[in-house]
């Protein structure tokens, strides 16, 4: 029953919105992947460079 506390709730919502974020970067990754020279469907590498730099900062707060 987590109701009743507030930053328990805030910690979720924290986490939800961080989970959410990087599953839409990876989608968006996917969908505008292009293939390369050699043949190779290859992700959009601009949402994956988002996802590294957010992280580092979710990652500790998340654990």
């Amino acid at each position: 029953n987590v109701s009743e506390y507030q930053h328990i709730q805030e910690k979720l919502s924290e986490i939800i919105v961080g989970l959410e974020t990087i599953k839409a970067l990876i989608e968006k990754s996917e969908n505008d992947a292009q293939l390369d020279e050699f043949g190779y469907m290859r992700p959009s590498l601009i949402p994956l460079q988002v996802i590294s730099t957010i992280i580092p900062a979710l990652y500790p707060r998340f654990t």
